[in-house]
């Protein structure tokens, strides 16, 4: 005969496996998807807002917009920079490497890129390969003129960034590029003084100065003289043109 501690212990110990088997096999149950904190609440804020719109509810709208363009295109800017960057340090990297190098001449050779010694900024074919062929000719110009302005400064890579932001961007680095682009391109005052006086020699009056008046066999004087009421003139004293005097005097 069974005693009633026996099925009492027999009871418990079903109940064990009871609860054992269903925690081992448990039903998969698909993840409802959880959106955002907050999400929900913005879209009905907003939502509740253009329904009852007033100026005030209209104005925070704008600013909340605003502020999300904001923070995008900040994000954008210095993931561009940092992209920027990247592009300097591989420069400096084939620059450097004999190797890399080649590896880089067979990448411009495969995309069709040409390199030839017109090619004043080596960042614009480099930019090109890594943008692709598609990068607008502006944009190419803008981001090659930034990293050749920041070679030209003797930037390294890891300052490249720095020297971006403290020149106030990618646009604003290009245009010191530009800057200094003119200025190498601009003939010096010596060139310009040199073209001036070969086109005008022909035509200059010849004046007999007089023996009394030592000045140098060669080069451009500057005379001071003083023309009395006889028509005479007298002389007091020279000196060594500059090429800024000899230009005043040169100009058309």
């Amino acid at each position: 005969m069974v005693s009633a501690k026996d099925v009492s212990f027999f009871l418990e110990k079903v109940e064990d496996d009871d609860v054992s088997e269903k925690d081992e096999v448990e039903i998969p149950r698909k993840k409802a998807s959880v959106k955002p904190k907050g999400t929900n609440q913005n879209a009905e804020a907003r939502a509740q807002r253009k329904t009852n719109y007033q100026f005030a509810s209209g104005l925070d709208l704008c600013r909340e917009g605003a502020a999300a363009v904001k923070a995008s295109e900040e994000q954008t800017t210095r993931k561009l920079e940092d992209t920027l960057a990247d592009i300097y340090r591989l420069k400096a990297y084939t620059d450097a490497k004999s190797g890399a190098r080649k590896k880089l001449k067979q990448a411009y050779e495969e995309a069709g890129i040409r390199v030839t010694k017109s090619t004043s900024n080596e960042f614009i074919p480099l930019v090109k390969l890594v943008f692709g062929e598609d990068i607008k000719p502006a944009t190419l110009s803008r981001y090659a003129g930034a990293q050749w302005s920041a070679s030209k400064e003797g930037i390294g890579p890891d300052d490249f960034v720095d020297f971006v932001q403290r020149n106030g961007g990618v646009t604003e680095c290009a245009r010191l590029a530009t800057g200094v682009r003119a200025a190498d391109d601009r003939p010096s005052q010596a060139e310009v003084v040199n073209r001036q006086l070969k086109a005008r020699r022909k035509e200059a009056p010849v004046l007999p100065i007089t023996q009394q008046v030592r000045l140098p066999s060669k080069g451009l004087h500057v005379l001071l003289v003083e023309r009395s009421h006889d028509g005479k003139y007298r002389y007091f004293g020279h000196r060594v043109a500059s090429d800024t005097e000899a230009v005043s005097f040169l100009k058309d």
